[in-house]
């Protein structure tokens, strides 16, 4: 089963998680009424698609499964996009998986995602994607989410210095460690 990571950004308030349904999970932030949101900076409209389009790669990680039931890692893609909102070029920045079927069809499912348009000449954006099965080893699926900043590592003690470490910071997939 392909693991599907997801961030969600957390407000102030107790937030509840409710019933899933159709792999939607919906949180209720206990606030009544509306509130104005303010508007998702381009970065995070492109991200945004990044991250309700991955379900779409399950179709390229299955096969890849039945080749090599062992199989994980990490697909790096970088796109251009057009003003449009249309990717004009794939290609695979970084990967730990050598099975080139799948990173082809990885790049082809990524051709079409659709992104918002914009008014620059164009964008070029990168997404690592990571692929984790039942069978991948535990400790593999945390250095993978570790490294892409989706949990925190675990903190440095310094005994010596008599403190508290200062926790990982960073946002949106990249992290500060010192």
């Amino acid at each position: 089963m392909l693991s599907i990571f997801v961030l969600l950004g957390c407000a102030t308030t107790p937030q509840h998680a409710t019933a899933a349904q159709d792999g939607v999970i919906h949180v209720s932030t206990g606030e009544s009424g509306s509130r104005e949101v303010a508007p998702m900076s381009m970065q995070g409209r492109i991200r945004a698609v990044f991250l309700e389009s991955q379900s779409s790669l399950v179709d390229c990680y299955l096969p890849a499964l039945e080749r090599d039931s062992m199989r994980y890692g990490e697909i790096v893609v970088g796109v251009t996009i057009d003003p449009s909102g249309k990717v004009t070029e794939t290609g695979v920045a970084f990967s730990t998986i050598s099975d080139t079927v799948m990173m082809d069809c990885v790049l082809e499912t990524t051709k079409t995602f659709e992104f918002p348009s914009h008014d620059r000449e164009q964008i070029r954006a990168s997404y690592p994607f990571l692929f984790t099965s039942d069978a991948t080893p535990p400790e593999v699926v945390r250095a993978l989410k570790v490294r892409h900043g989706l949990i925190p590592p675990d903190p440095i003690v310094r005994e010596e210095e008599g403190k508290e470490p200062e926790p990982a910071h960073g946002q949106d997939g990249w992290y500060e460690t010192w």
